[in-house]
């Protein structure tokens, strides 16, 4: 889908099968190359990371190791998790255009790409920021400790022949990494070289969004597509549905589609809440069907809206999963110290070692009902029995230790103490003192103050004068040195800083873009960030309509 923009005058053809106030709500501010400046020079704040890894070591790691936590369920958390970028998943059956939009996002081919109406992709590729273009094959990439894939080294040299990293130098990748899949077909579901849905289970536990493609042409999916979308449903959260290659069905085909594939997701998620669906051809090329423009357009807009808060949902999402994480632990602490008690028991009353684990292990229920009475845990937090049981079964429970209430204590620590205050600090909106009036009231609005600040002056004077100093060096700084304007991609992406909702500020652009050229002079550029500050400043909605005494002196004859 090209970055193609409909003027005021142009109205698609329709048939009123689709509204054309379908996506009035839609906020139209946050498009690719917005996203993409944004994130640039968004900040990433490693220490925040670097305070989450050091909490984990120094308080939860120590009492994974003393419970052997990591030998039962997952292994021990390396430090590369806490300071990878956030990742994004893309899933689907062959041909529904997971490369495609790899190639739209990052906006050129990455080593190794191959795009076709077969089965292209046969690899797990995770496609990475690089200065060089080059492919870093599997068992050498999960050996390299500053990337966060080591863990994998548990599923095998049969899959690790099949993974890669194909490095390439995109501004996008400077802020996510992708992780390209192979088409979903019965024979790689159930290959026996490698266990192809427990590393699609991998990945998806450890990504920020999970993008399953559907190809609008072939709407038949099949048994195994259903099994791993029933798989990934555990992380409806951050799954999002994009129905692709929509560009040339008709309007009655893709109402006929889209019913289709929400009776598809009812019947395999069985969700309660709406999940994300986006409809469009991504792949970086003009629209064919003109009737589908409209619908294209805003369709690019919500997609990048939603990746736009990503680094700090990986974040918290890390944050979220140490705690969960924690309580798994302390309940995986109680099941072996009770295991250990009641095994040394039936040893002192001779009872054979063999006979001692099959009995514990079959009452293994009924003391996770006493643990649970005890302790007060959620039972969906426990292990399952099978599992727990296969591992018991492999190994010498004389070598399980003794509950430890120092370390225990420490992982309390680490849950109610540590974890509030990385969460409040990941949470909190730091406002750039480039937003911060100087003169802003402490106390509320009245008349001549908020948005009608300046009412009252005389009729030649104009507000933002007076918060010119804080805001004339940023546009000498982004400016076209040739028109003397800031581009709407620059100053778009430099108003994001400032955390409000995109609704809110596509009508401040629109209230401050007053000769409509989609850039921004100096007197529009101050009056954005000015608006953008009073907004931030005071709880008031942002007018419909630019008040009179906040137009640009040289701007008052077009009004």
């Amino acid at each position: 889908m090209a970055d193609q923009k409909l003027t005021s005058t142009e109205t698609p053809t329709s048939n009123g099968l689709i509204p054309n106030d379908l996506y009035s709500e839609v906020p139209r501010f946050v498009d690719k190359k917005t996203l993409l400046e944004y994130l640039k020079n968004v900040e990433h704040n490693p220490s925040v990371a670097e305070d989450l890894r050091q909490s984990y070591q120094s308080k939860l790691r120590p009492y994974e190791d003393h419970t052997r936590f990591g030998t039962f369920y997952t292994e021990p958390i390396d430090d590369a998790y806490f300071g990878a970028k956030p990742m994004i998943l893309l899933i689907g059956q062959y041909s529904s255009g997971k490369s495609t939009f790899v190639r739209y996002l990052i906006e050129r081919d990455y080593p190794g790409i191959r795009i076709g109406p077969e089965p292209t992709t046969d690899k797990f590729v995770a496609v990475m920021h690089s200065e060089e273009s080059n492919i870093i094959p599997g068992n050498a990439l999960v050996l390299d400790s500053s990337k966060p894939f080591r863990p994998l080294i548990k599923f095998g040299g049969k899959f690790l022949n099949r993974f890669q990293a194909s490095q390439v130098d995109s501004p996008a990748l400077r802020s996510f990494t992708l992780i390209d899949t192979p088409g979903i077909l019965s024979d790689n579901c159930s290959n026996d070289a490698y266990d192809y849905k427990g590393v699609i289970e991998w990945f998806a536990a450890r990504s920020d969004r999970i993008f399953l493609f559907v190809d609008a042409h072939k709407l038949e999916l099949s048994g195994d597509f259903q099994q791993i979308v029933q798989m990934i449903r555990a992380y409806d959260d951050k799954l999002r549905i994009v129905l692709n290659k929509t560009d040339l069905i008709s309007e009655q085909e893709l109402i006929r589609i889209y019913g289709a594939l929400m009776w598809f997701l009812g019947q395999t998620l069985e969700l309660k809440e709406v999940i994300q669906i986006y409809i469009g051809s991504f792949w970086g090329q003009p629209v064919a069907n003109v009737a589908h423009r409209k619908l294209y357009e805003f369709e690019q807009f919500r997609i990048f809206e939603d990746l736009r808060n990503l680094t700090k949902e990986s974040l918290l999402r890390k944050a979220n999963y140490l705690v969960k994480r924690a309580r798994e632990v302390a309940i995986h602490a109680c099941i072996v110290s009770l295991l250990r008690e009641k095994y040394n028991r039936a040893l002192l009353r001779f009872i054979a070692q063999k006979k001692a684990k099959r009995r514990l292990i079959k009452r293994l229920p009924k003391l996770f009902d006493a643990i649970q009475k005890q302790h007060n845990f959620n039972r969906s937090d426990f292990p399952e029995v099978g599992k727990l049981t296969e591992t018991l079964l492999s190994i010498d429970w004389r070598q399980l230790k003794k509950h430890s209430h120092h370390l225990a204590a420490q992982k309390e620590s680490f849950v109610n103490v540590d974890i509030p205050l990385i969460v409040t600090r990941i949470t909190a909106e730091r406002t750039q003192a480039i937003f911060r009036l100087e003169e802003a009231s402490p106390f509320g609005y009245e008349k001549g103050e908020a948005f009608d600040e300046g009412s009252l002056e005389p009729s030649k004077s104009w507000i933002v004068n007076r918060y010119r100093h804080q805001y004339e060096a940023l546009f000498n700084e982004l400016k076209d040195d040739e028109q003397n304007k800031v581009t709407a991609t620059k100053a778009k992406a430099q108003m994001l800083k400032s955390n409000l909702p995109a609704k809110v500020l596509t009508r401040i652009w629109g209230l401050s873009d007053i000769d409509r050229d989609n850039m921004l002079d100096e007197e529009e550029f101050l009056l954005a960030m000015y608006l953008v500050a009073t907004k931030l400043n005071n709880p008031q909605e942002v007018p419909s309509e630019l008040p009179a005494h906040l137009i640009p002196p040289s701007k008052r004859h077009l009004k």
